[in-house]
């Protein structure tokens, strides 16, 4: 059993009768020095560089010992026995020459707390080099990469710096902090992954004569970011912000110093440091490192480097760069934090700060220099693949020993499982399904388990010997970067109902975070969302006792999505082959929207032909939800499975005819996918809301919130059943706001189960909504208002609205959005308000219903003056505010409304676009405008010229 559709009722101009009834019826800082002691504002370094402080400065600093150093002159003889083709017994270097015996930080084991918090101090270090032609230092464009110069690391794990006569190398006091970004349940701190060395450390190069080795790599670079065990957001978070900086247009592209880096993965995690061999696969496909001539040189884990096991040598690097951190100066002192993303320097960001979602080409590079860089590793690689395929088909009795052909003839298509959580419980009998129906047909299906692999190598081949793969949402679908050109790639998004967490994983109106990966490149990436029945647990269930089962103690595990194993039809997977895969070089777009459409998929990036052409389209779907039918996992009939392939919410267009019969139309058919793309990229490109988490956390199976799920609107025509008769041809816009609307219901949809969907009429708009807000309670939304993500209250609050850009002008709250309980005060109020302004002798005002509504506000909080700061909040309300995006840098990485390209003669109304409504935390949940709509983006012409 699955929760019940939304219910879309329909009130006529019946309800404005009521409203006016209800009324006649009421009674009456300074510049930073960096380590070299040169502010960041200088353009170059000065030739000769002097310390911050001197060595007696440092010495006063550090606890008494009966030992001393001597700094004396370097000379590059001194230097001699630093090599790595020594052939002498390394020695276990003397603590006298680390002068670190009394060391009071570095060696307190016991203090050091795993669930530590960053508490950073001094002021946030910015890289001076940014505007220089750094050539080789390519981490010198970034501000979280921070690098130190001639470093050693004792036997004991003691750090310290060696002398040269080179140029004034980079040796501050410096501390690599060990405590994550951030925390989850169950998580805690590997300590051993820090670093602490001071610049009064410098030991002179002769002493280490025959007891350190020099490493033969010049530059080792240490990367984090947020959550990089998880390849997934490695690949998105590390990996693609690294290879754009080493591509820059600044970089030097001759050089080749860039190949000599040895890569180490910072996974802060103790109970999940574990580097995975896609990890190795993807850094070795870097710019320029390897050839087939030269051995690999795999990534390895950052705590085997910073703190290796205790019979470890003594061994020196010349450059060690560390990226993916926040970093702190004080004084002449360094503190690395770990943090969220490895900083790109301006790359910009394939989920957002852009109005042309097609303008990101950061995925598609990356994935072009993987296959180039790793397939250039191999003598043959194309054979290597060959014998591959070869292989599989001779396993399955597909071919004979006779055969000498190249394979193409043949389609692979390779579902991918795991051993562990989110394994695929029936893949054998969905296997079995799809050769099945494809017998004789020339589609080769098989398993994909990277846990099955031994080597990177390994994993390479796999995946390059496949046209197509199928996979639920995770880290096993990030390999898929790897696919041949072109290639399929159906995303199974997992089935999460609104009291779960977890949302981000069923987007469909734009890349989920792991699609974002293939966001226009040459992959062609498919969706589908899986429904309840994809769920083998609490079956049997009623609706209303399932969110009870699934939070039992002894079904959590089972139960959240990441976790949780999961079921699917074949006929989805058949229908995928079918439809898109095969023939895959010869689909008309309109033909693939059509088939996705009608059988539930999202199309997120497909290369497809148009007029002719093959172009990149993005078929982005706010209106899709999952199935709500029983799901059949065992009968394999073709006509069965097209019959059923509709379920859930209707998934045919409702929208009216739309006869693209002229510009204006085509500019308002462009426009209508263009809100739906800055919405979903304006979602994504935010943290997720905070409020909503812990309304998750807080709420009980059986709470009840003081505003019911019902969404309001007002229009002349009931938008979520426009017909052609109700709808003039003439009025393309009623066609955007139709599905503007579809899409606001969809979203709200994905969070409630019991949600109601009302229609008023247009007659006396403002008494309409607030009457029915008053007589039944509910969330209302102006039909032109668009959905960034729902704006849910707690359950204890009555009252929200906007405080508009026009409140200070008297123009009143901004009511495209409002949710009020039944009986609520203030609406009351609001009404009497507007009674006395409509019947009495009361000022109207310029607009009844906003002002009308914030009076009535103003006078319950015993509020003097909309000018008030800060402007009195009621207790048990929400007030969300609106701003421009132009004035507001901090929602700078918001996409812009603006007019799509191809359309420079049409003449549109701009006034009212690029607001935006926000909360507290600068959350956005809405555009104030949808555009295409009057004041932003309506088109004042016939657009023919």
């Amino acid at each position: 059993m699955m929760p019940p559709r939304p219910r879309y009722a329909r009130t006529l101009a019946a309800v404005a009768v009521l409203g006016v009834t209800l009324l006649r019826l009421l009674p009456s800082r300074s510049s930073v020095q960096n380590q070299y002691g040169w502010t960041a504002t200088d353009t170059k370094p000065p030739s000769t560089l002097k310390p911050s402080a001197t060595a007696s400065q440092h010495a006063a600093r550090l606890p008494t010992t009966n030992r001393t150093v001597t700094r004396p002159d370097i000379t590059a003889k001194n230097l001699s026995g630093l090599s790595g083709h020594t052939d002498k017994t390394l020695e276990i270097l003397n603590a006298s020459l680390l002068n670190d015996d009394d060391d009071d930080d570095d060696d307190d084991d016991d203090d050091m707390d795993p669930f530590a918090t960053q508490q950073p101090m001094g002021d946030r270090w910015s890289s001076p080099w940014k505007s220089q032609d750094n050539f080789d230092r390519w981490w010198r464009y970034s501000d979280s990469c921070y690098e130190i110069n001639h470093v050693c690391r004792s036997a004991k794990n003691k750090w310290f710096y060696y002398g040269t006569n080179m140029e004034e190398p980079s040796q501050p006091t410096f501390e690599l902090k060990y405590v994550p970004y951030s925390y989850r349940r169950g998580v805690y701190a590997d300590t051993r992954a820090r670093l602490k060395v001071r610049s009064s450390s410098r030991v002179n190069a002769k002493h280490l004569k025959g007891r350190c080795i020099l490493s033969d790599v010049e530059t080792h670079v240490v990367l984090h970011s947020q959550f990089d065990d998880m390849i997934g957001e490695f690949y998105g978070r590390a990996l693609v912000n690294l290879f754009s900086i080493q591509n820059v247009e600044r970089y030097n592209s001759s050089s080749n110093n860039a190949a000599e880096a040895q890569y180490y993965v910072h996974i802060p995690y103790e109970n999940k440091a574990t580097l995975l061999d896609a990890h190795k696969l993807f850094l070795s496909g870097l710019r320029g490192q390897h050839n087939a001539s030269h051995p690999i040189r795999w990534a390895k884990e950052a705590v085997d480097f910073l703190h290796p096991d205790s019979d470890s040598n003594c061994e020196c690097f010349k450059r060690v760069v560390f990226c993916g951190y926040s970093v702190y100066q004080q004084r002449e002192n360094y503190t690395l934090w770990p943090g969220k993303y490895i900083d790109s320097f301006g790359v910009e960001s394939c989920r957002g700060g852009s109005g042309n979602p097609y303008a990101c080409d950061a995925y598609d590079r990356l994935r072009s220099a993987l296959l180039y860089n790793i397939g250039s590793q191999y003598h043959d690689i194309d054979g290597m693949i060959v014998n591959r395929r070869r292989e599989v088909l001779s396993s399955q009795n597909l071919i004979d020993g006779n055969y000498t052909g190249d394979t193409s003839e043949w389609t692979f298509v390779g579902l991918a499982q795991r051993s562990s959580r989110r394994r695929w419980i029936n893949m054998p009998s969905v296997m079995n399904a799809c050769r099945e129906e494809f017998a004789g047909g020339g589609v080769v299906i098989v398993e994909v388990n990277v846990e099955h692999t031994s080597t990177p190598s390994e994993q390479f081949l796999l995946h390059r010997s496949l046209d197509a793969m199928v996979g639920v949402h995770g880290a096993q679908l990030t390999q898929g970067v790897l696919l041949p050109p072109y290639s399929h790639i159906l995303e199974l998004l997992p089935w999460v109902p609104s009291y779960a967490r977890g949302d981000w994983v069923t987007w469909t109106s734009s890349p989920t975070p792991l699609g974002v990966i293939f966001h226009n490149t040459d992959l062609n990436h498919f969706g589908y969302k899986l429904g309840r029945c994809s769920v083998p647990l609490c079956e049997g269930e009623p609706v209303d006792k399932e969110r009870e089962c699934f939070e039992k103690e002894e079904n959590s595990r089972q139960w959240n999505w990441d976790t949780r194993n999961f079921l699917v039809e074949p006929r989805v997977i058949i229908k995928f082959i079918r439809n898109f895969v095969l023939g895959r070089q010869h689909k008309k777009c309109g033909d693939l929207n059509e088939w996705a459409k009608k059988d539930g998929f999202v199309i997120y990036n497909v290369r497809c032909e148009e007029e002719s052409q093959h172009v990149l389209r993005h078929y982005y779907r706010s209106d899709l939800l999952a199935p709500v039918r029983d799901c059949n996992f065992d009968d394999l009939s073709v006509e069965v499975s097209q019959e059923r392939a509709a379920g859930g919410l209707d998934n045919a267009d409702s929208k009216c005819p739309l006869p693209l019969e002229s510009r204006k139309w085509l500019y308002y058919d462009r426009i209508d996918r263009d809100n739906q793309i800055i919405a979903g990229y304006a979602s994504h490109a935010q943290d997720p809301p905070r409020l909503a988490d812990a309304d998750f956390e807080n709420r009980t199976v059986d709470s009840k919130p003081a505003i019911p799920h019902r969404l309001v609107f007002t229009h002349r025509f009931d938008l979520l059943n426009c017909t052609e008769s109700s709808s003039p041809e003439s009025d393309p816009q009623l066609h955007l706001l139709a599905s503007n609307v579809k899409a606001t219901v969809a979203a709200y949809s994905a969070i409630w189960t019991d949600l109601d969907v009302v229609f008023l009429s247009m007659y006396k708009a403002d008494l309409c909504r607030a009457a029915y807000l008053y007589l039944h309670g509910g969330y209302y939304a102006d039909v032109d208002l668009l959905t960034v993500r729902p704006y849910v209250v707690p359950d204890d609050v009555d009252f929200a609205t906007v405080k508009g850009m026009g409140l200070l002008r008297g123009e009143g709250f901004f009511q495209a959005f409002m949710a009020a309980s039944k009986g609520n005060s203030i609406v009351y109020r609001s009404l009497e308000i507007m009674r006395d302004a409509l019947y009495g002798d009361r000022a109207r005002g310029k607009y009844l219903g906003p002002s009308a509504l914030s009076e009535a506000y103003l006078e319950a909080s015993n509020g003097t003056d909309y000018k008030s700061h800060p402007f009195p909040l009621i207790d048990g309300t929400r007030l969300l505010s609106e701003a421009s995006l132009e004035t507001r840098t901090d929602l700078s990485i918001l996409p812009k409304q603006v007019k799509p390209p191809g359309f420079e003669s049409c003449t549109v109304e701009t006034s009212a676009c690029n607001f935006v409504v926000f909360d507290s935390d600068s959350a956005v949940y809405f555009y104030s405008r949808v555009l295409g709509t009057r004041w932003c983006g309506q088109v004042l012409d016939d657009c023919s010229s």
